[in-house]
Order: structure tokens, then sequence, then C-alpha cells
């Protein structure tokens, strides 16, 4: 048996489907499912093509590299493919309208009508998504070198963070005080090693960044600096001799004691631990998370001891009364 395989332009399937409707006919499954699986195949390579014809990269780069000519002819050259795109998708339409946009803002540029940080500032403004953040980045970048502060390690961006000269995305909260609009930035997942050596004066206020791998956070506020890490417990997998809530009990006062900020969550799976330890702005950000890291290992291990001197009170006591103790899980 030979399967024979043809593809049809676009235009001859719907030809087919057309006739076949004309004479009132449906095609059979087996001539329908081909179709269908044609169609998707066709669909895939057509957002390719489109996601292709979307790629800004080839003019951004030399634009962030300040290469200015280079950046008007690859836009030049991008805005060709979009109008002779012979794929008709309204996203096509809206990128070369931006395209143009660009051009005549880096154009501008190179003419002398506006520096090159307005050229960065209004091109972010009509860009959207990752584009948008990679031109912010160098925006920032150059605000900072502008400045002249070296110690600028962190910036904000409006809606990240940059640390040495790496983008994260935020969570942004906006609020006001005192008539001021202020920002509070959360970053996710920053790499210890990027961030070891600096040091707590070189985050803005404002920022939180979470450790990856780590479960510590470490922030900056106007007024303190701070480490803050979270040990979960959970009910289902504690053995005695003591009762969870005792070794959290032990855990808290240990804390406490040393003058740490402590709270603690309770629901019926799991009890959590949150310690919060402040910090000098010299200190680094290495060091704070090294830390706070020993102090909660240091809390766990003094409520350890209080359960081995239990454990063993409980085996005195039950040796008095001459009986056997049993470790039923065991």
């Amino acid at each position: 048996m030979m399967k024979l395989e043809v593809e049809l332009p676009d235009d001859l399937y719907d030809e087919l489907l057309n006739r076949l409707a004309e004479e009132g006919l449906e095609p059979s499954e087996y001539v329908r499912r081909l179709i269908e699986e044609d169609m998707e195949v066709w669909r895939e390579r057509r957002e390719e093509e489109i996601e292709d014809l979307l790629d800004l990269s080839d003019a951004l780069i030399p634009l962030c590299e300040g290469r200015l000519d280079r950046c008007v002819g690859a836009l030049r050259s991008k805005l060709k493919d979009l109008e002779e795109a012979e794929v008709e998708d309204e996203r096509i339409a809206r990128a070369a309208e931006a395209v143009e946009e660009l051009l005549e803002i880096v154009n501008a540029c190179v003419k002398g009508s506006i520096t090159y940080e307005e050229c960065l500032r209004a091109c972010a403004n009509v860009l959207t998504g990752e584009d948008r953040r990679f031109v912010l980045a160098r925006l920032e970048e150059l605000l900072r070198k502008k400045s002249g502060a070296p110690s600028a390690k962190v910036s904000v961006t409006v809606d990240g963070v940059v640390i040495k000269g790496v983008y994260f995305p935020a969570e942004v909260e906006e609020y006001e005080e005192e008539g001021e609009l202020k920002r509070e930035y959360r970053v996710e997942d920053v790499p210890l090693s990027l961030v070891y050596d600096l040091k707590f004066r070189d985050l803005p206020p404002g920022v939180t960044l979470m450790i990856a791998d780590e479960f510590v956070e470490v922030g900056r506020t106007e007024d303190s600096c701070y480490a803050w890490k979270e040990a979960y417990f959970y009910r289902k997998y504690w053995l005695p001799p003591i009762s969870l809530d005792d070794y959290v009990s032990a855990m808290v006062a240990y804390l406490e004691r040393m003058g740490h900020s402590v709270y603690v969550d309770v629901d019926d799976g799991h009890y959590s631990v949150q310690v919060t330890v402040e910090f000098d702005p010299e200190t680094s950000i290495g060091e704070a998370v090294e830390k706070i890291k020993d102090i909660v290992l240091e809390a766990e291990g003094f409520a350890d001891e209080l359960a081995e001197k239990v454990d063993e009170a409980v085996d005195r006591i039950f040796a008095e009364a001459g009986v056997e103790r049993r470790r039923w899980g065991d």
C-alpha cells in the first residue's frame, strides 16, 4: 500500500472545502484530519515567521552600544521586512509603526537634535516587554556613569532592579507618603555570587532581594538594613521526645534572648519560624546571609539540646518506675 502526501496552498484548501459544501458533501474524517494536521503545521510555521519579523535585537543591540548608524540601517531593514511581509497579522502592523517611530528618534539623535540619553528614554517609551527593559537597563547604566557615583552598583528602573549591569524584573508596589510617590521593589532568585560582596549601603532604600537557594531575604528601608530567614517544621514528620510546640518555643526563646525579631506562623500542617536580623550599612550581603543562617542553626541546636535533656529525663523516670520505654514509631 502506498501513501501519497500532497501539501496544498492555503487557498486550495479553502477552495476544496467550499466545493464540498456547495455539493452538500462532508469531507471524510480522514480527509478532515489531514487538513487539520497540515493547518496546524502551517500555523506553527506562521507564528515562527511572525516572531522573526518582530525581533528587534539586530537594531536594539547597536542602539545600546551607541552605534547609531548601524542601528538606523538595521531599523530600515526591519521596516522593509515588515512592510513587505505576506503574513497578515495586527502585530506586524503595530511593529511597523513602532519601528517608524524608533527610526525618527534615532535619526534625531544622529543629527544632534536630541541627546543619546533622550534617545534611549524616547525609544523605551515606544518599546514594550523585554525590549523596553533592555533599553531601560542601558539608560540606567548611562545615568549611573553620568552621575559619577561609583558606589551605585544597584539601581532601580520603572519595573525592575539593575545589579552590576544585570537587569532583574521586580514586583513593584507604589504608595504615596507625605505627598511623594514612592516605590518598593521585590526581586526573586538573585544569585548570592552576584551580590556577595555588595554592602547594604549599595542597596537603594525600598529594594528587597530574595537570594536564590538560600531562603534568605535581604533588604534596606529608609531606617534599617536587615536579613530575614524562615524555617519550616511539619507536624506529620515530627517525632518525640518533645512536642513541636515545645521545640518551637525553645527556638523562639533563644532568638528573642539574642535580641532578634521573631514571628511564628502556625496552621494545621506546619510551623513557620521567621527571624529578622538587623545589620550595619557597611555589612556585606554575603556576610549577612551567612550570619542569619548560622543564627537559625544555633537556635535549632539549642532546641535540640533541650530535646535531648527531655529524652534523658524520660528514660530516667521510666527506669525508676521499672517500665520499659518503647519507641513505637521506630
